[in-house]
C-alpha cells in the first residue's frame, strides 16, 4: 500500500511516508518497466482526472499509460473509442489493446494487418493496434512496409506484452496425434524449439493465431492444432495439450498504436520513428547516424527493407530517442524536432539523404 498526498505537511495522517504525486508517477513508471522483465503486467484499476473543471471518473479498468498523455487525452474526449486489431477473439493483439486500454476503447477486428490501416484511414476505428517486432522472432516486415505505404498513417505510442503461447487442439487429442500445425508465421518461428521436436508435423500458416485456434475448432480433428494464446482455448472451446511453448519465456512483441496523421499531437514526444534513403555513395549513412549523434540522441532501431519497384534501392527505418536522465520531455523534443528538421534540410539540398519522412513523433514511458 502507497499513501499518496499533494501536501504531505498537511495530510489528516501518515503524511510523513506519504509520496507527492509526481514521486508515485515516476514508481509507477519504473514498475512498468520491471514488470515484463519478471513475466509480470501492471493492472491500473480507476483515475480520476480534471477537465474543465470538472472532476471525471473512470470504474473498472481503465487506461495502462499515463493519462495526462495525448493519447490519453484523446479517448477521454473522443468517447466512444474504437480500435482495430488483426485477428479473431483473444488475438494477442486484442490482449493488448485491453491491457493497454482497459474498458476505455472498443476492439473491432479486421482479417489481416492491411485491415487495420484500412479501418484506421476510413474512419471505421480511431486507432489501431499493430504487432511491430518480437523478441524472440524478429521485425513484423508486412507492418514496416505498411506504415510507409499508407503516409496518411502515424505511430502515436507503443506497448510491450509478454507473449505465452500453447498447443490447442479439440478435446480428445494429444500431441502424439498431432499431424499438422496451424499459426501465424511469428508464432510458428517463436515456437521454433518446441516444433523442432515433433519434425513431421505440417506447418500451416494462418493470418492469425486466433484465426488458428479457430480452423481447428471448426475443423473437429483431432489431427490438427494450433499455436496460440491459452485464452482462446474457452472461445473456441479446446484444450490446452501444453502451455508455454515458446522458445524462449522472455517472449516479449512490440507494439504500435496507429491514428490518422495529425490526429493526436504530442506536445512534448520523447521517440520519433522515421523512414529515410540515402544517395548510394561511401559513408551516406555513417553521415545520417553522425547526425542522430549530433543531437545526442540514442538510435534505438535501424531496420533496411527494400523499396518496391526500385531493384536494389533500400530504405532505412529508424526510432531516435533521447537517453533516460540527459534532459526533460521538452529538451527531447527540442533535439528530436531539430535532428529531423536538419535531416530534411539535407534532403533537400540532395546531400547523403535522398528521402525522409517522420512516421510518429509520440512518448514512451519504457
Amino acid at each position: 500500500m502507497v499513501e499518496v498526498h499533494n501536501c504531505p505537511d498537511k495530510a489528516l495522517s501518515d503524511g510523513a511516508q506519504s509520496l507527492y504525486p509526481e514521486q508515485f508517477e515516476k514508481m509507477m513508471r519504473d514498475i512498468d518497466v520491471l514488470a515484463p522483465v519478471i513475466g509480470k503486467s501492471v493492472s491500473h484499476r480507476t483515475f480520476n482526472t480534471e477537465k474543465a473543471g470538472k472532476t471525471q471518473s473512470h470504474s473498472g479498468e481503465s487506461l495502462a499509460f499515463d493519462y495526462t498523455s495525448p493519447l490519453a487525452e484523446y479517448v477521454n474526449t473522443h468517447s466512444p473509442v474504437v480500435c482495430a486489431y488483426s485477428g479473431g477473439n483473444g488475438a494477442y493483439a486484442e490482449q493488448a489493446i485491453q491491457h493497454y486500454f482497459g474498458k476505455t476503447v472498443t476492439p473491432l477486428a479486421e482479417h489481416n494487418f492491411r485491415g487495420v490501416m484500412d479501418a484506421v484511414i476510413s474512419g471505421r476505428a480511431s486507432l489501431g493496434m499493430l504487432p511491430i517486432e518480437n523478441s524472440l522472432a524478429g521485425s513484423v516486415y508486412e507492418n514496416y512496409d505498411n506504415l510507409a505505404r499508407y503516409e496518411d498513417i502515424e505511430v502515436v505510442g507503443t506497448f510491450t506484452m509478454r507473449i505465452e503461447h500453447s498447443l490447442l487442439s479439440v478435446k480428445g487429442s494429444s500431441p502424439d496425434k498431432i499431424t499438422a500445425v496451424y499459426s501465424h508465421p511469428q508464432g510458428l518461428a517463436q515456437c521454433s524449439d518446441f516444433l523442432a521436436g515433433y519434425p513431421d508435423w505440417e506447418r500451416i500458416e494462418t493470418d492469425s493465431t486466433s484465426s488458428a485456434a479457430q480452423m481447428v475448432a471448426e475443423s473437429g480433428d483431432k489431427s490438427r492444432a494450433a499455436i496460440a494464446s491459452g485464452a482462446t482455448a474457452p472461445i473456441y472451446h479446446l484444450e490446452i495439450l501444453k502451455s508455454g511453448i515458446e522458445s524462449n519465456p522472455r517472449n516479449y512483441t512490440r507494439f504500435v498504436i496507429i491514428a490518422r496523421t495529425g490526429e493526436i499531437v504530442a506536445s512534448a514526444p520523447n521517440t520519433a520513428s522515421v523512414i529515410f534513403s540515402t544517395a548510394n555513395e561511401p559513408g551516406s549513412l555513417y553521415r545520417v547516424l553522425g547526425l542522430f549523434a549530433k543531437y545526442g540522441l540514442n538510435l534505438t532501431k535501424l531496420e533496411s527493407r527494400p523499396v518496391p519497384g526500385e531493384p536494389w534501392q533500400y530504405r532505412f527505418y529508424a526510432n531516435l530517442t533521447l537517453p533516460e536522465g540527459v534532459g526533460s520531455s521538452v529538451v527531447a523534443a527540442e533535439r528530436i524536432r531539430s535532428a529531423i528538421a536538419e535531416m530534411k534540410d539535407k534532403n533537400r539540398a540532395g546531400n547523403s539523404i535522398l528521402d525522409v519522412r517522420v512516421l510518429g513523433l509520440y512518448s514512451v514511458k519504457e
